[in-house]
């Protein structure tokens, strides 16, 4: 296994993705959903540790040039489970806005995983539990990505935001407009896949 697929990385590293293939049976700490334009790389890339060797082998049955959108690939060994993830609380923020700073994560769902925390007194150095052990670790969509940014910043609708990269497991968007030929960027913007967290690249 080991030797065929040093020949297949190369070309799955070029982000190829062709039509339909088929898809692998889910256990949820352990596989994340196919979203659209995804390839074993660029999966790889969200997921700190795990390589496209390692991926195509948990994967046997998977197509690597036609993975369906919508199908569940493991991307950690059967063993290992889901990390809880805290949000650092920094000045000005409450609950509220910790919500919406993170994907799929509600102000209710806040209050039940920070029993002990006082809403109306965050400290600047708090942690606040964003998620719980055991829930299934997914990553959004670029698209998602791309409107959390717009949302969060307050981007007006005439500046283009769009994925460019993937820096430190997390997507770089960039918010430019296009002057006389020539992009003049707005910003560029970090976004966890995993939480929706967003952070400005810039400072």
């Amino acid at each position: 296994m080991k030797k065929s697929t040093k020949y297949l990385t190369p070309l799955i590293a070029l982000g190829i993705s062709f039509g339909v293939g088929s898809s692998v049976s889910a256990e949820s700490d352990n596989t994340v959903e196919v979203k659209p334009d995804d390839t074993l790389w660029s999966i790889s890339q969200l997921y700190e540790g795990v390589t496209v060797d390692e991926l195509y082998e948990m994967n046997p049955n998977v197509d690597p040039f036609q993975l369906e959108i919508g199908s569940e690939l493991r991307v950690k060994a059967e063993q290992d489970s889901s990390r809880e993830i805290y949000h650092t609380v920094t000045p000005g923020s409450t609950l509220s806005s910790i919500a919406n700073l993170h994907a799929n994560v509600t102000l209710d769902e806040l209050y039940e995983l920070n029993p002990d925390i006082d809403p109306y007194d965050l400290q600047p150095g708090d942690k606040v539990k964003v998620r719980e052990t055991g829930a299934a670790e997914e990553h959004i969509s670029k698209d998602k990505a791309e409107n959390l940014v717009r949302e969060n910043y307050d981007i007006e609708d005439n500046v283009k935001v769009e994925y460019d990269n993937v820096v430190d497991n997390k997507y770089l968007i960039h918010a430019y407009n296009v002057v006389d030929n020539h992009t003049a960027t707005v910003g560029w913007y970090l976004v966890n896949p995993h939480t929706g967290e967003t952070t400005d690249y810039m400072k």
